[in-house]
């Protein structure tokens, strides 16, 4: 089964993210059952950069920024909700030369507070453990409070390899 926002409306056919197509014409409204919010994309213009949240945005704008200034642009890729199975990373790392990935989760207060929210997490970092892809993940408020901290952090592991 595809993922909420991947599945096109039962009522009238549309693809997600796009207004209802409904039986009198466009509306305004959106499919709020497969959409929440609207997407954010990032500055550099890659197709693939399209991130859920401003948290995710200011750290895929931070980690890029990381690489350019290190000069291993050319070495990695950071892309935005990568499928990984049944799961989407928020943002993966890719080496290019390796193959080596890292998975970077942007944990927003809304969506990981909850019990059964950080159970739901846990079994996701098992998923990604299982395939070999190590996950690191910050919390809004770190991301917020230090975002080029945190790509620092994510820099580590990038020089580590």
């Amino acid at each position: 089964m595809s993922h909420p926002y991947e599945r096109h409306c039962p009522k009238c056919g549309a693809p997600s993210r796009t207004p209802c197509q409904g039986k009198r014409g466009d509306r305004k409204s959106f499919h709020r059952e497969r959409w929440a919010g609207p997407n954010f994309t990032a500055a550099s213009g890659d197709s693939d950069s399209e991130t859920e949240s401003p948290i995710e945005l200011k750290l895929l704008q931070a980690i890029r920024g990381w690489l350019q200034h290190n000069d291993m642009m050319g070495d990695y890729t950071a892309r935005t909700q990568v499928r990984v199975g049944v799961y989407r990373a928020d943002i993966m790392l890719t080496n290019h030369a390796t193959g080596d990935k890292l998975v970077v989760e942007c944990d927003g207060r809304e969506w990981h507070s909850s019990e059964t929210q950080v159970a739901r997490d846990k079994q996701r970092d098992r998923y990604f453990a299982a395939r070999r892809i190590p996950v690191m993940r910050f919390s809004g408020s770190e991301i917020n409070r230090d975002a080029r901290g945190c790509a620092a952090q994510i820099g580590e592991w990038v020089l580590a390899k």
